[in-house]
């Protein structure tokens, strides 16, 4: 019933804030050493699609994860998260370079 639902709903929206903190983290953390520097982010894609959202959620996980791409790719960012975060070494130091 309506419950179900609202239960259902505030679910989703729970997973939508993990998900958004989660997608921020993956913006400066390194990638799979052995699988690559989107390894973890494809993982991410494979259970946003698989998950039953409710309603537009759907759509709303995926924008998450637009933002999070658009992120990776400013060349202006990974300088300013190298000086942040220096010891941390992100995805275009590892793998740089790599075909």
């Amino acid at each position: 019933g309506s419950a179900a639902v609202a239960a259902a709903r505030r679910r989703d929206e729970g997973l939508l804030s993990a998900l958004g903190s989660l997608a921020s983290t993956l913006v400066v953390a390194p990638g799979h050493p052995e699988q690559g520097p989107f390894f973890l982010v494809q993982g991410l894609l494979n259970a946003v699609r698989e998950y039953p959202w409710t309603g537009d959620n759907r759509g709303r996980a995926y924008c998450l994860l637009l933002s999070m791409l658009a992120a990776m790719a400013q060349q202006k960012l990974q300088p300013l998260l190298r000086a942040i975060l220096p010891a941390v070494e992100s995805n275009d130091v590892l793998y740089a370079g790599d075909p």
